[in-house]
């Protein structure tokens, strides 16, 4: 169990309990305290934020080809060469030894679904743990 540090203010007639950052406040009189919804700042009171790995496309870049879909290998034809058996121009690469296909990983995609966020493009806001706010009692 995590030890938490508790400390007790007292201010004009106010009790303060703070504990672990989060601050209760308890009115010296508490019918005059009051309740307030107060929404989070970082994801608006939606609970949710743009996912850090997307950025809300839900799709992520594929590494292998660069989110291009294709890859450049050497041509199957003359093994890279350039030049056929017969020691003409490769017909298949046109002489240049390489080719276009598919990227393997993505599948000529360019991209897949994202892993962090499933492809929705937004992730449970990490400040407010996707509640959309926090109460806070304040004394009047």
């Amino acid at each position: 169990m995590k030890k938490i540090g508790i400390r007790l203010l007292i201010v004009l007639g106010i009790f303060v309990l703070i504990s672990g950052g989060i601050l209760f406040t308890q009115a010296s009189n508490p019918a005059l305290a009051r309740q307030e919804w107060v929404p989070c700042s970082k994801c608006g009171g939606s609970g949710q934020q743009a996912c850090m790995r997307c950025n809300t496309s839900g799709q992520e870049r594929c590494g292998m080809c660069g989110g291009s879909g294709q890859m450049t290998v050497a041509c199957p034809s003359c093994r890279g060469t350039g030049r056929d058996s017969t020691k003409e121009t490769c017909s298949e690469c046109g002489g240049s030894g390489r080719i276009q296909e598919p990227c393997q990983r993505c599948g000529g995609t360019g991209g897949y679904t994202c892993t962090r966020c499933g492809g929705a493009g937004a992730e449970t806001c990490s400040m407010c743990g996707g509640e959309g706010g926090k109460y806070w009692t304040y004394p009047d």
